[in-house]
Formats: C-alpha cells, structure tokens, sequence
C-alpha cells in the first residue's frame, strides 16, 4: 500500500473574514479550531502519520 500524500489545504476562513467576526465569536471559534486540530493531532500520532 502506498504512503498517503499530505498536502497543505487553503484554510476555510480567511483572516478577513475572521476579523469582521464579532470578537466573542472570534474567540469561540478559534477554541473549537483549537480543539479538533488537537483530536487530530491525536489521531495522526496513533496512527503514526504525522505529516
């Protein structure tokens, strides 16, 4: 089986779009961007995968 080729994704939402945010919400998501990128992180060393 052949090694899965990682490439690098354009982000979903963009630093503008962040910005006009209300800076509540701003926060919010960026702590559940936080915590998913985490679980995966997670994920990838159990799988021995890390990019």
């Amino acid at each position: 089986m052949s090694d899965i080729q990682w490439m690098s994704l354009p982000r979903p939402i963009t630093a503008e779009q962040l910005a006009s945010l209300p800076p509540e919400f701003q926060t919010l998501l960026r702590a559940v961007i936080e915590y998913y990128e985490g679980r995966i992180a997670d994920f990838e060393s159990r799988l021995g995968k890390t990019p």
